[in-house]
């Protein structure tokens, strides 16, 4: 995830990018933020990355061509999505709606 914070311009088009995918990361595993990654990429690109939760230089690449497509606010949106959907299928999510949905939601970036 590291190096997915180093790719040029991520910071400048996508300020809170890279610490979705580390929250994400953190709260449901590497796992899923990587393949809520990559289905975003491959929804949004019509690329076809094996979709297996591997943040590797593949996926790193097609990063970087939603950043020069300006696609990476579709991305950014499509994993808090993912994200949400999966959060409210947990047991507790309705104890813990609010501040997790407020947590989630202030990820969502505008379209240009």
């Amino acid at each position: 995830m590291d190096k997915l914070a180093q790719i040029p311009g991520l910071a400048e088009k996508a300020p809170r990018f890279a610490e979705l995918i580390f929250d994400s990361a953190v709260q449901h595993g590497d796992g899923d933020a990587g393949i809520w990654l990559q289905t975003a990429l491959n929804r949004h690109l019509g690329t076809n990355l094996t979709v297996d939760g591997i943040m590797g230089s593949d996926t790193r690449r097609v990063v970087q061509q939603a950043l020069a497509t300006d696609k990476i606010a579709q991305v950014n949106n499509s994993i808090v999505t993912q994200r949400f959907a999966y959060m409210s299928t947990r047991d507790n999510f309705q104890k813990h709606k609010d501040g997790w949905t407020s947590r989630v939601m202030s990820f969502l970036m505008p379209w240009r």
